[in-house]
Formats: structure tokens, sequence, C-alpha cells
């Protein structure tokens, strides 16, 4: 009987320290599903902490285009109106330009018969001057 008690004293001890063992082991793995428990918390947080960031960004992209489009059209009308602008002033050149020419038109006509006259009368002069030099 004694030794019976201790065959079972003996395995209570070694159920005991299996059952030690067994609890430390399930208490380090409950540690561990813990600390990635609070690891995936953690990113769980960031990512949606990066998710708002990245929609700010997409949110300020889109109103940066569209400020972009406006301000583009903008300008494509000012553009448009410079243009014009430009075109009429062109046209009133030309319309002033063409009336200048006809009104300089008989002047340049008169100045060039003037100007032949006074070529041939400077030639005729120094036709005579030459005639009086082989004179002399």
């Amino acid at each position: 009987m004694k030794q019976q008690l201790r065959q079972k004293d003996t395995q209570h001890q070694a159920l005991q320290q299996k059952y030690a063992e067994q609890r430390e082991q399930w208490l380090e793995d409950k540690q561990l599903v813990d600390d990635w428990s609070e690891e995936v918390a953690s990113i769980d947080a960031f990512c949606k902490e990066v998710e708002g960031a990245n929609q700010d960004l997409e949110d300020r992209l889109v109103r940066a285009t569209e400020k972009h489009q406006v301000d583009t059209m903008a300008k494509d009308g000012e553009i448009v109106i410079l243009k014009t602008d430009q075109e009429l002033v062109i046209a009133a050149k030309d319309v002033e330009t063409e009336y200048w020419r006809r009104a300089c038109s008989p002047k340049n006509a008169t100045l060039q018969e003037t100007v032949a006259q006074l070529t041939a009368e400077r030639n005729e002069i120094k036709r005579k001057a030459n005639l009086q030099k082989k004179k002399i």
C-alpha cells in the first residue's frame, strides 16, 4: 500500500509538473496572441490613418484639377478676346494704311514727275556745261 501511495504520489507530482509546464506554455501562447492582437490593432489604426490621409490627398487633387480647369478655361477666354482685339487692330491698321496709300498715291505720282523733271533739268545743265567746256 505504501508503495501504491508512493506511485500515486509520483504520478500525481508528474501530472502536476506536466500541468505546470502546459499552463506555462499556455500563458506564453496567450501572451503571443495578445501581442499579435495589439500589433494587428496598431496596424489597422495606422492603415486607417493612411487611408484618411490618402483620401484627403485625393480630395485636394480633385479640387486642384477642377481649379486648374477653371483657370485654363478663363485663360482660353482671355486668349480669344486678345486675338479678337488683335485682329480688330490689324483690320483698323489695314484700313488706315489703305487710306493713306490712296491719299498719297497722287502725291507720289506728282513727286515722281517732279523728280523726273529735276533730273532732266540737271542733266540738261550738265550737258550745257560740258558743251561750254568743250568750247573753251
